[in-house]
């Protein structure tokens, strides 16, 4: 696995970056190719390795519900998982 910095900026007092994740993905190729339908895939990378690169990372299902939350998140919102994107965070368009 390869992680990139694509582009870092700062504003106030947040710092803004965006990475660039290179992995293998065959699974997801082969996954996709051969069952449009099904929502599981078998990533070549496990989630917990990637939700401990991330400690930011959120995971939001369908009805925007947070599922899961990086450890930084439940850190400073406890009580995040369970409850909806838009009760947490304004979301603007």
């Amino acid at each position: 696995m390869e992680i990139d910095i694509v582009s870092e900026r700062e504003e106030f007092d947040v710092t803004h970056v965006v990475f660039e994740l290179k992995f293998e993905n065959t699974a997801y190729v082969k996954q996709s190719s051969s069952d449009k339908n099904s929502n599981e895939l078998d990533l070549a990378i496990d989630c917990h390795i990637f939700f401990e690169l991330f400690p930011f990372h959120m995971v939001i299902s369908e009805s925007l519900e947070i599922i899961s939350a990086g450890d930084s998140l439940t850190q400073l919102f406890p009580n995040i998982v369970g409850e909806l994107i838009r009760d947490i965070f304004n979301l603007v368009r």
